[in-house]
Parts: structure tokens; C-alpha cells; sequence
């Protein structure tokens, strides 16, 4: 496909050394390690800087001396975690544009996105008889997607959908015939697979921890991406599939000016959800001023290359490690009369129950449902 030139904002190399002079939507920033209880209210003192715009140093408690230089937007080099700071330095995408009157964008993605969709079909019939036919059909869809992140990362991935299907159609005599068909969907999701990737590896983040055991790590800020995409760095694989079997009798009886039709139908799906990622979310709280209010200072990216994430999520496709993985059924039954009243006018009359069964986990983990035959909200229930 062609390039979508979706516009975004990225970190600039000044932004990412822990200057935040002239990022567009700058707020001022507070320095956590200062936090202290004053009459009773926490409070932050703002990052400050000398005459010649340098951040003033910091003591040995990692504050700034308040009675010298004046309030900036620059965080000192002591302070910025290292590892956090070389992250961005691999997995940031490189401004790429600067356009007069638009400053809240600095990066187009000129990378096309890829969606590759192949499938065929293989049908076969066989007639035993005049009164049994039967027939078998095989469906296979192939699905590739390639999203560009930045310069050098993507979201990739695959999936195989296959489908199987078969019927017999038995003739009692020419005004009875039952009919009968089963089927099977093995449908992973267009996402099946998909993750972050970038051509660096795994080899940016020696300095943290449990990466080979969730694959990579993936860092998301509140005002940045990482050049079409909110999460930076690499993650495993998204496993997803939803597999469906399925089975329906008929049976047809013409009697007189009537078409009667008897039948049901009774479907069991499963839902698979499994991942493998680690991520830290940082947001403008830790470095925003106590005594104002929330979202008038602070800023994402310089809680992270502080070190102070809001927040950590993680999962494994293991039972508690965070996996989806549930099946429900449904069946129904029917009963409908064609009744041709002359050559001009037929009536079709009709009935039809459908029931569908409570969702149940398949791994034995524990969830919230609602039972709505019973009319209440059962917590934490394996089925």
C-alpha cells in the first residue's frame, strides 16, 4: 500500500538529553525527588537552571538549591536514569518533518503498511446413490500485515484460517428428505501474532530486567509515540484464535400444499487470547507540581527518563500470567410451514427457540460472569 503519512509527535534528541525548551506543549516540570510535607501539603520544587541555562547540580538528596538560578525546563544529567535514556535513544523514530504553522507534529510516516490476503477452497462431492450424497469442502485464508513503526520498528505478523465442512443429504422418499451438515472454523485473528518488533532486538535493554522472560519490554508515554505506534520497544507474540465447530439437521416434508421444515442447529466456540509483554506507562503525574491541578504541569517523558513509571503491566500465556482463554455453546430449534394457499399467495409460518449456554473458562481461572437466568453478578467465579 502506499504510505499512509500519518502525522505524530516523537522525541527530539533535546528532549530525550532531558531538555524540554522548545517541545510544543511544555509544562513545567517538578523534580519527585523533592517532594516533602510543608504545613501539612506535599509539595515539589520546579527543576531549576543558572543564568546560562544550565540545571543547576543537585545535593546529595538529589535536590536543586531553590534560593539560586530560576525555574526551567531542563532536567540535570544526574537525575536521568541511563538505561531509560539509551531506550529512547534506540526505539525513538528520528523527527522527519517540520512544517511552518505546525508544531505539535514532527514526524510522517513514509513507510507503506503491507496486508497480504491469500486463500483457496477444495470442494468434493460424492453421490452413492440416488437417495445419499454427500460432500466434503476445505477452506484455507492466509493473512499477512506489516504496520511500520518509526524508521526501523513494526507491528508484524500472520495468521492461517482454515475451515472444514462437510453434508449428507439423504431422500426416505420424494416428499421427505433429511439433510445434514457439520463444520469446523479454526479462525485465528488478523492480529494472530502481531508484535512490536524493531531491527535493534533485544539489544537496547541489557540494563532491565525479566526481558528474555516476556521477550523485550514496551515503554508508553502520554503526549509522545513512537512514530505510529503509543508503545516503544519490543514485545512477544499476540496469540489469538477463534475456533468454532458447528452441526445442523433438517428435515423437509412436502405434504399436500404444505412445505414443512424441522430442524436445529447447536454451535461451541472457543476464545484464546495469550500474551507475552512487559510494559511501563509513564504519565505526567510524577513530575507535575502538587499544589496545582492535575494536568497543568508534568510531562510523560520526563517521569520516565527519571525512572518513575505510573504504572506496570505484564502477561504470560501461563494460567494467572494474564491469558484469555474461554468457550460458550449455543443451540436452536425450528419449525416452519410454506403454505401455498393458491398459484398468487403463500403464507410462511414460523417458530424458532435459541438458547445460548453461560461462557466457562477452559484453564480453571477464576473471572467475573453474569448469570442472568438467576439474575446476579457472580465475582471471581470459574464458571
Amino acid at each position: 500500500s502506499q504510505p499512509t503519512l500519518a502525522l505524530s509527535y516523537v522525541p527530539t534528541a533535546a528532549e530525550i538529553n532531558g531538555d524540554f525548551t522548545n517541545t510544543p506543549f511544555r509544562r513545567a516540570i517538578f523534580n519527585p525527588y523533592s517532594t516533602r510535607l510543608v504545613n501539612g501539603n506535599f509539595v515539589r520544587d520546579q527543576f531549576r537552571c543558572d543564568a546560562a541555562g544550565n540545571p543547576l547540580p543537585v545535593d546529595s538528596q538529589k535536590r536543586q538549591n531553590q534560593s539560586i538560578g530560576s525555574p526551567c525546563f531542563k532536567i540535570p544529567q544526574a537525575l536521568i536514569f541511563a538505561p531509560m535514556q539509551e531506550f529512547f535513544r534506540t526505539y525513538a523514530a528520528q523527527p522527519n518533518l517540520s512544517f511552518p504553522g505546525d508544531i505539535t507534529n514532527n514526524f510522517a510516516q513514509s513507510r507503506p503498511t503491507t496486508n497480504n490476503s491469500n486463500g483457496f477452497q477444495v470442494r468434493i462431492d460424492h453421490r452413492f446413490s440416488d437417495k445419499d450424497n454427500i460432500f466434503f469442502r476445505y477452506t484455507e485464508h492466509r493473512v499477512s500485515v506489516d504496520n511500520p513503526i518509526g524508521q526501523e520498528g513494526s507491528t508484524a505478523g500472520g495468521s492461517t484460517g482454515r475451515n472444514y465442512g462437510g453434508g449428507w443429504t439423504h431422500i426416505f422418499t420424494p416428499s421427505l428428505i433429511f439433510d445434514f451438515r457439520v463444520g469446523y472454523a479454526g479462525r485465528p485473528g488478523v492480529d494472530s501474532g502481531q508484535q512490536n518488533q524493531h531491527t535493534a532486538g533485544v539489544g537496547g535493554l541489557g540494563a532491565f530486567v525479566d526481558v528474555d522472560k516476556y521477550e523485550g519490554l514496551l515503554v508508553r508515554l502520554a503526549n509522545w509515540t513512537a512514530g505510529g505506534n503509543n508503545d516503544f520497544g519490543v514485545r512477544g507474540p499476540a496469540i489469538r484464535e477463534n475456533p468454532n465447530w458447528s452441526l445442523t439437521p433438517n428435515l423437509t416434508w412436502l405434504k399436500g400444499n404444505h412445505n414443512f421444515k424441522f430442524g436445529g442447529w447447536y454451535i461451541e466456540a472457543k476464545r484464546v487470547q495469550l500474551n507475552t509483554f512487559q510494559r511501563y506507562n509513564f504519565s505526567d503525574e510524577q513530575t507535575r507540581g502538587l499544589t496545582g491541578s492535575s494536568g497543568t504541569s508534568g510531562l510523560s517523558l520526563a517521569s520516565a527518563l527519571l525512572g518513575f513509571p505510573n504504572d506496570f503491566q505484564a502477561q504470560l500465556p501461563t494460567l494467572h500470567g494474564g491469558p484469555v482463554q474461554f468457550k460458550y455453546s449455543a443451540w436452536a430449534t425450528y419449525f416452519q410451514d410454506e403454505w401455498r394457499i393458491n398459484p398468487n399467495l403463500t403464507l410462511t409460518l414460523g417458530l424458532r427457540y435459541d438458547y445460548l449456554t453461560q461462557p466457562k473458562t477452559t484453564d480453571g481461572r477464576l473471572w467475573n460472569a453474569l448469570d442472568l437466568p438467576n439474575q446476579r453478578w457472580i465475582i471471581g467465579a470459574s464458571e
